[in-house]
């Protein structure tokens, strides 16, 4: 319950981080893990508001326990610095791979194509919650949307590359999105908790075949009326 930790980089010889090990650390934004960490416990960041995790390792810790990352914001793999270019700010991750973990500017149509920073792999959470972006490209490199990437917006048409794998929880909540469209040979696997929940103006869906897993009140309190199964999809998960 240290409510004055702001952001702490754990040393590299860290293994092990318990279950609540900081649970109730209100005001912790950002945490460090080095790459020998194995093991992170249940609801280890449950009850902190705003957190970002970075893992210095290219690969998360094998032994992660079910709801470890419960309460986050956003967590970034292969971290290795943060930094901003023009209203972006980004995390720079390994193989030159790019995160964009916050936009601050004022455009309403952005191409991410447009920027010059290396391989965009992931929104991160909360990227563009709230902004005043109502159109979208997304490059086709990138893997996923975390975590309220997309809440809140006015974005009412969107194209996901086939290259994304997931789609966090709360993705596009409350957002004015009215058309999604999956390219073909798509690649995801996850729609998250929430994902389009109170979106009142998505009518219908066609999920791509590789989908295995679709969270709790997906479209919860959505407008949405058709949800279409590609022949052959590999869903094997409803919450």
């Amino acid at each position: 319950y240290n409510k004055s930790l702001q952001s702490i980089t754990l040393p590299n010889t860290v293994e092990y981080i318990g279950r609540y090990a900081f649970f109730g650390c209100e005001n912790l934004s950002k945490i460090t893990i080095p790459t020998c960490t194995e093991y992170i416990g249940r609801y280890a960041f449950n009850n902190t508001n705003d957190l970002t995790v970075y893992f210095n390792a290219s690969i998360l810790p094998l032994n992660l326990q079910e709801n470890w990352d419960y309460g986050i914001k956003a967590y970034y793999v292969g971290f290795k610095n943060v930094y901003t270019d023009g209203d972006f700010e980004l995390a720079l991750l390994s193989n030159n791979c790019v995160a964009i973990t916050k936009y601050n500017g004022t455009q309403t149509s952005i191409d991410l194509n447009d920027l010059s920073v290396g391989t965009i792999v992931q929104i991160g959470g909360s990227a563009f919650k709230d902004s005043s972006v109502e159109s979208i490209i997304l490059p086709n490199t990138i893997k996923n949307i975390e975590k309220e990437a997309f809440a809140n917006t006015n974005i009412k048409s969107i194209v996901i590359p086939s290259s994304l794998e997931q789609v966090g929880d709360y993705a596009f909540y409350s957002s004015a999105i009215e058309s999604i469209e999956f390219e073909d040979n798509s690649s995801l696997v996850k729609i998250g908790s929430y994902a389009f929940a109170n979106t009142k103006l998505l009518n219908s869906i066609v999920l791509p075949k590789t989908l295995s897993y679709l969270g709790v009140g997906a479209f919860l309190d959505s407008s949405i009326s058709s949800v279409t199964f590609v022949d052959g999809i590999n869903l094997n998960t409803i919450n």
